[in-house]
């Protein structure tokens, strides 16, 4: 019974963690401001209500992988739980650099480097997890498609 509460414990962190470092860059940051409204936007461009509810999916399947990687251990483990917390920091950086410091090509950097991180990530994650590694693939699907509007924002503006 001991090892199902603290693998218990362990899915609701691995769960936790993402959504709040999610929910903390989306809160202070502003897609709303005068600076981004200004921008024309590409045809394809997702609606913000859109936008919010695939990145919280996203962030809870980010989550369950954790933890399929975690219940096998940490110790054993730290290198793809290290590119992990990698590569949410730089999911997290991507919106302060585009939104607040209002960077086009700055957005579309993070955005190459996060892929790198998020590819690399879900690969040792593979190996250690077949699931954790798929549960990874509509994180990547989905960087590829914000890429393409953040590249449609650089040619259109």
């Amino acid at each position: 019974m001991e090892d199902k509460y603290r693998n218990f414990i362990k899915l609701i962190i691995s769960i936790i963690v993402p959504l709040i470092v999610g929910f903390t860059s989306g809160f202070l940051t502003d897609p709303t401001s005068e600076w981004f409204l200004s921008l024309q936007g590409p045809f394809f461009q997702p609606p913000g209500w859109l936008i919010s509810i695939v990145w919280t999916v996203l962030y809870i399947l980010m989550g369950i992988a954790l933890y399929f990687v975690w219940k096998k251990g940490f110790s054993e483990n730290k290198k793809p739980i290290a590119l992990f917390s990698i590569q949410l920091a730089i999911n997290f950086s991507w919106s302060f650099v585009f939104f607040t410091f209002q960077s086009l090509w700055g957005g579309l950097i993070v955005m190459l480097i996060m892929l790198f991180f998020v590819v690399w990530t879900a690969w040792e994650f593979y190996k250690v997890s077949k699931k954790a590694g798929y549960l990874f693939i509509p994180y990547i699907v989905w960087i590829f498609i914000a890429m393409s509007v953040n590249i449609a924002f650089i040619i259109l503006n």
